[in-house]
């Protein structure tokens, strides 16, 4: 299902100006499962390996949220290229 933007931005703004943590939970919440997908096509069907990946993907994710710029901020793409 697809999320609206407005609601993405919103979480994004929120985590960065109020460490807001549900917020962050949010966003996780809606495009865990999208990402997982992705990095298990990438891992040759290993789920514990995409799994692994996931969770070191939203932790970089939300330690760099803040230097994300408005542009790049289309979730999970903004993730991705967070994270190069």
């Amino acid at each position: 299902k697809l999320v609206n933007q407005d609601s993405v931005l919103s979480w994004v703004n929120r985590v960065v100006t109020e460490d807001d943590h549900t917020a962050f939970a949010q966003l996780v919440e809606k495009h865990q499962s999208m990402i997982r997908q992705f990095l298990r096509r990438l891992t040759a069907g290993n789920h514990s390996l995409a799994d692994d990946l996931s969770q070191d993907t939203f932790l970089l994710a939300y330690q760099k949220m803040s230097q994300f710029k408005a542009i790049e901020i289309w979730w999970p793409s903004g993730i991705l290229d967070a994270t190069r």
